[in-house]
């Protein structure tokens, strides 16, 4: 059985998603961020979009940069509360291929002792 190669370099393309009903594109500093991570991290961000908390407008995002061709990676922001407003995850779900049950409870605690 051959090995899994841990030393290789991968690079990627991306879509960002910020979901929100405050932000612009100029105070989305949450958007400009992660973008920013991205690149320096040597990936590519295609496309960036900024739309409302609502499941319509977020579904329509996601299928366009499903179409997009060469992206790889679709990651969203904003919206993935508990409150009535937050729609991103109930819609996101719906596109899903995979989960990773517990994932996102991992990273809040990994964050939790930088």
């Amino acid at each position: 059985m051959k090995d899994h190669p841990r030393d290789q370099e991968t690079r990627t393309v991306f879509a960002l998603l910020v979901t929100s009903d405050t932000r612009t594109a100029e105070t989305d500093e949450t958007g400009r961020t992660a973008g920013r991570l991205i690149e320096d991290a040597g990936h590519k961000v295609k496309l960036y979009g900024l739309v409302p908390n609502d499941a319509a407008e977020i579904e329509a995002w996601i299928r366009d940069a499903l179409e997009a061709g060469e992206v790889r990676v679709i990651l969203t922001s904003g919206g993935t509360g508990i409150g009535s407003k937050d729609k991103t995850v109930d819609t996101v779900s719906g596109f899903l291929e995979k989960t990773l049950p517990g994932f996102g409870e991992h990273m809040r605690l990994s964050l939790i002792h930088i």
